[in-house]
């Protein structure tokens, strides 16, 4: 069964990625909402728990995530001898992990919009739909904006974006893995500049000590050592450690960008 996806990211702390399912013979299900960034990331892998249950003892957990697997207190219809326990007494704890998952799947066609904040979790589906066969539409903010009720609100988004792919998918650019190569060459540019920007902050503040660490023992001659001023912008660098991090950084990010430029996609 053929599904559309339409996807508003997050708009702010109070309001979460939206998710709008509709299938070709129901009516739209209830929004999903993908509060934290693993839920995006266990929404694009398939796996993102809408129903849960007490674990049993023969439940192979191997094959449950780890962040799926929660701990809480026993309700009264819980089959205590039947369930994965811990602890006794007052601190009896009941496993509970995923009855019922969602998330994307073969044959969804997902609609969100293009750029923006959710460019990440755009390129994540571009890159798992091609691999299981799943569709990914963008539309630019400027037409979505055009097509918002009176007033402008967001809160609808995912419904505006489904209407308009059914009135007219023209409207809509495909997702593709090169774009999503495209979004990583963006973000690796933008920890270039970052840390362009933290070296000389970082070497800022080490001067900032320097002069202040150069008179210090300014009365030599009652035995103490005096370092030159090499060696003591030494010592701050090593003590502080705010400088090895930024070169660090830089190099993780030129390794990232090697293997991008020499991905066969």
């Amino acid at each position: 069964m053929r599904r559309m996806i339409a996807i508003r990211h997050q708009a702010g702390p109070n309001n979460p990625t939206q998710v709008l399912t509709r299938t070709q013979t129901r009516k739209p299900k209830k929004p999903i909402d993908l509060k934290e960034l693993g839920d995006e990331r266990d929404w694009v892998m398939g796996r993102f728990p809408t129903k849960w249950r007490p674990a049993a003892v023969e439940d192979d957990l191997s094959e449950v995530f780890p962040w799926h697997q929660r701990w809480r207190k026993p309700r009264a219809k819980d089959d205590i001898d039947a369930c994965v326990t811990q602890g006794e007494g007052a601190d009896l704890k009941v496993l509970e992990i995923p009855a019922k998952y969602d998330g994307l799947q073969k044959g969804d066609t997902v609609l969100m919009i293009l750029g923006g904040s959710g460019d990440y979790v755009a390129k994540g589906i571009a890159r798992r739909g091609e691999y299981i066969g799943a569709e990914l539409w963008m539309l630019t903010p400027r037409h979505l904006k055009n097509f918002r009720p009176e007033g402008g609100s967001k809160d609808n988004d995912t419904q505006v974006l489904v209407d308009l792919f059914d009135a007219d998918p023209g409207m809509f650019f495909p997702g593709r893995v090169l774009d999503a190569t495209i979004e990583r060459c963006g973000m690796l540019s933008k920890i270039y500049l970052d840390t362009q920007e933290d070296r000389k902050r970082a070497g800022n503040r080490v001067r900032a000590r320097l002069a202040s660490a150069a008179f210090d023992n300014i009365v030599w001659d009652d035995g103490t050592q005096i370092l030159s001023i090499a060696e003591t912008h030494d010592r701050i660098q090593r003590e502080s450690g705010a400088t090895c991090a930024v070169p660090a950084r830089g190099r993780a990010a030129d390794c990232l960008w090697t293997k991008i430029c020499m991905s066969p996609r």
